[in-house]
């Protein structure tokens, strides 16, 4: 009676390499005393290989503002071709208003497909279309929480990673919330935790960090939720020697390095036709923005 099932797995080694396989047995009677069992169906061997925590050099693909176009996606990925990748992150707004199962379930199966979900991991983000739909309050039954939170950090490489959870545009006072909204009051609780997660030892020992949102810090006529990313979010960042946040939510590509958003380091927004390569080595990093043709449209250096 449950279709959703999830298998965590600990204590699993760095740099080293797992083989796996799931099955699903079917059950036609599941009394208190008595049952009985039907057809087993098995996928495929599969394998995934774990982190090794010494290397340095490592390939994400970041993606924002599908909306549910598979075909995009799946086009966008082809041109990645045999080039390794080590993870896959969905900067908001891949999914589009959940109002029904499948919109969760149809479109999550053709990203899977589309970059190799059963070797490759990923981290799904919520913009601010994710928070919307009468299925929204269970999409994270579906993609699961990279930690306790919507929210989290990690470490690849010499980079620490902020993936922040942008919370709604409008205040939950707006009359279309129905006063359902509560994402003023969980940006003030993430903001804590941000607070936490820049003074941890992670965080300083790291060289290079980049900070991941769906929504950009507001400007002087930006929508609610941007002022308060602005407001809660950026004093935090502005004293954590924050290489370079990668936006999205515009669907047009933006450099902003001008303090306009009140920032003292560079903003990158993504749109919504276009990837992220970010390729790390030893020396920095490198950014490419890839259109819908192959072409690396623009490139942002870190160095070290």
């Amino acid at each position: 009676n449950r279709k959703i099932n999830k298998i965590r797995l600990e204590d699993l080694r760095p740099g080293t390499k797992y083989y796996y396989r799931a099955c699903s047995q079917q059950i036609l009677h599941y009394g208190s005393y008595k049952k009985e069992f039907g057809d087993t169906i098995r996928m495929p061997l599969a394998s995934f290989t774990t982190w090794d925590e010494r290397d340095k050099d490592y390939t994400i693909l970041v993606f924002n503002d599908i909306h549910k176009k598979t075909e995009l996606f799946k086009h966008l990925m082809s041109l990645v071709g045999n080039e390794p990748y080590d993870l896959v992150i969905f900067n908001g707004d891949c999914f589009d208003d959940p109002e029904k199962e499948s919109d969760i379930v149809d479109v999550l199966t053709e990203y899977c497909k589309s970059y190799g979900s059963d070797c490759i991991p990923s981290v799904f983000m919520r913009g601010n279309h994710e928070i919307r739909g009468a299925c929204s309050v269970v999409l994270w039954d579906y993609l699961s929480k990279a930690g306790e939170h919507s929210y989290t950090a990690f470490t690849m490489g010499d980079t620490r990673f902020v993936l922040l959870d942008c919370g709604e545009d409008k205040p939950d006072s707006d009359i279309r919330y129905y006063g359902l909204s509560t994402t003023d009051a969980y940006r003030e609780q993430e903001a804590r935790w941000l607070k936490g997660v820049v003074e941890s030892e992670e965080y300083r020992a790291a060289p290079l960090h980049i900070v991941v949102l769906h929504m950009i810090p507001g400007g002087k006529s930006s929508w609610h939720g941007e002022q308060e990313i602005r407001r809660l979010f950026v004093p935090i960042l502005n004293e954590a020697s924050v290489d370079i946040m990668l936006c999205g939510h515009y669907h047009r590509y933006q450099w902003i390095d001008d303090g306009s958003r009140g920032t003292n380091f560079p903003i990158l927004v993504n749109s919504n036709r276009d990837k992220l390569v970010v390729k790390a080595d030893r020396r920095g990093i490198d950014i490419d923005v890839v259109n819908t043709g192959g072409e690396v449209i623009k490139r942002h250096r870190i160095d070290k």
